[in-house]
């Protein structure tokens, strides 16, 4: 007899538990968000080469125009120079948007970030710099036949490009942060 009681004591006191025990309802507006990217495009590499080259152009002519003293040399430089540019740069942005893709944008409900367009930017530079460095001081140096002469216009044009990267670079990403088509404020959708 007890037992019995014992039984329909436990009963009574356990049958409410299982509600007791459910997790409390999550809103389905509180998703976690995830930023929208910039998807690569071959189009927009190209046009943000053409943009880049323009600047490294005006940079190698000015340079190397000193540095040798003569216009046909400054352009033949810079000729070999721009075919080295050419290669890396798009390679290395197609290669950075592939595999970090550019969250700064206007999709994404958010002010322009500055900090991390700059951050993303020198990354890119450092990466892009590493190879174009080496072949650049190569060709000078096959053209001049002088350490001197590679070592004084090598470091000149080095110098100026990090400014001509950055301002290229960051414009870019500025123009993609306005160029990006609004989202709905009140919901962004998981990927």
């Amino acid at each position: 007899m007890r037992i019995d009681r014992a039984a329909a004591v436990a009963a009574c006191l356990l049958a409410p538990l299982p509600a007791w025990s459910q997790a409390a309802a999550v809103p389905t507006d509180t998703q976690p968000r995830v930023e929208r990217t910039e998807h690569p495009s071959v189009s927009h590499v190209l046009a943000k080469t053409v943009t880049q080259t323009a600047g490294d152009v005006a940079v190698f002519m000015t340079v190397f125009s000193v540095g040798t003293g003569s216009l046909a040399a400054a352009s033949v430089l810079t000729a070999g120079t721009m075919v080295i540019g050419t290669v890396v740069y798009p390679t290395n942005e197609y290669l950075w948007a592939y595999f970090s893709p550019n969250t700064n944008l206007s999709t994404n409900n958010k002010t322009f970030d500055t900090s991390a367009s700059l951050w993303r930017t020198t990354y890119k530079y450092l990466s892009f710099k590493t190879a174009v460095l080496t072949s650049k001081f190569a060709w000078l140096y096959l053209y001049t036949g002088s350490v001197v002469s590679t070592a004084t216009m090598g470091t000149a044009s080095s110098l100026a490009l990090p400014a001509v990267f950055f301002l290229n670079s960051t414009a870019w990403d500025w123009y993609d942060w306005h160029a990006a088509p609004s989202a709905p404020k009140d919901s962004l959708a998981l990927r």
